[in-house]
């Protein structure tokens, strides 16, 4: 009688198991890719009841809250053998989705703004906020343009886009925003102090927008290569050109080599610089013996050249 009620006690035991293993219970936190929440969804069910649609699924990228009232209804109403544990039972449902980041979206624009007549090099800027988009995860993170509008004149642009592409039940929406030509110009890559000169391994291109350039800044770099500063230029910086100058080929105080070419002659004298010149520029100076002063051309490095009808000052020095 004994061996009995430990059997039965046994079989009761095994009972209660297979009980609690077959019960239903709630999944709380879901992630789906289809477009409709399934049975099978939220109850851990199998069978041909797991697959039968109750929902419509959120959009790619976003979430629904179900409470214990909506479970417990579509439970019963399903032949589903569950009842939730208070009032504040509930699961939350997201769809699963690819992100196109903004970033995408601007150089998908600027393809197709090129195909319509835009400069090859622009960057664009939007009316209001464009913000990333969530396509579902089992379909192509792609776009399509049904409408695009372009004025070269303004620059504005207004796109009607798709995503994902030609799909029936793609999200649409509207963008409108303007472009921006860009174009290079030379930079140096360090800060130069005043009086340095500026060569080849200085310099480097900076990309920026044509409008945001002022009317003396230097565009090329055989503008800039050679020369010298005239006050500090920083690195990254557009170059004015009031910041630069020629080098400087004679400095004020320096004893310099007058020279007078003509057809018939070519006189020299030692005379002394009263202001600093670069090449090509006309300065001031006295000629040592005479000490007249002359007006002369810089020619090299601390040697002038004087108009013919400093001829005389230079006789009267010899």
């Amino acid at each position: 009688m004994k061996m009995k009620t430990t059997i039965l006690s046994i079989g009761l035991l095994f009972i209660s198991y297979f009980a609690h293993a077959t019960e239903v219970s709630l999944k709380t936190s879901i992630i789906v890719e289809e477009k409709f929440i399934t049975i099978g969804d939220l109850f851990n069910i199998t069978g041909k009841n797991a697959t039968k649609r109750i929902a419509m699924s959120p959009r790619p990228g976003q979430f629904a809250t179900y409470d214990a009232r909506w479970l417990y209804h579509i439970a019963r109403k399903n032949g589903v053998d569950w009842k939730p544990f208070n009032l504040n039972t509930r699961a939350i449902v997201e769809r699963a989705s690819q992100q196109i980041s903004v970033e995408q979206m601007h150089e998908f624009l600027k393809i197709e703004l090129k195909n319509k007549g835009a400069p090859e090099a622009f960057e664009l800027t939007t009316s209001g906020r464009l913000r990333q988009i969530h396509v579902a995860a089992n379909q192509p993170p792609t776009l399509s343009v049904e409408y695009l509008s372009y004025e070269p004149t303004t620059k504005r642009f207004i796109a009607s886009l798709a995503a994902p592409a030609r799909d029936p039940e793609a999200l649409r929406f509207r963008v409108a925003g303007k472009l921006h030509k860009l174009t290079e110009i030379p930079v140096v890559d360090r800060n130069l102090t005043r009086g340095q000169l500026i060569r080849p391994e200085h310099i480097e291109l900076l990309t920026i927008r044509e409008s945001k350039i002022r009317r003396d800044t230097i565009l090329t770099q055989e503008e800039i290569i050679g020369m010298a500063t005239k006050r500090v230029i920083r690195a990254g910086v557009p170059i004015r050109t009031s910041q630069i100058m020629r080098p400087l080929l004679v400095e004020k105080g320096d004893l310099v080599t007058i020279k007078l070419t003509t057809s018939s002659m070519r006189l020299t004298t030692q005379g002394k610089s009263l202001v600093s010149g670069s090449q090509g520029e006309t300065i001031q100076v006295k000629n040592i013996q005479s000490k007249q002063v002359v007006e002369a051309k810089v020619i090299g490095k601390n040697e002038v050249a004087v108009f013919t009808f400093g001829e005389k000052i230079i006789r009267e020095g010899k």
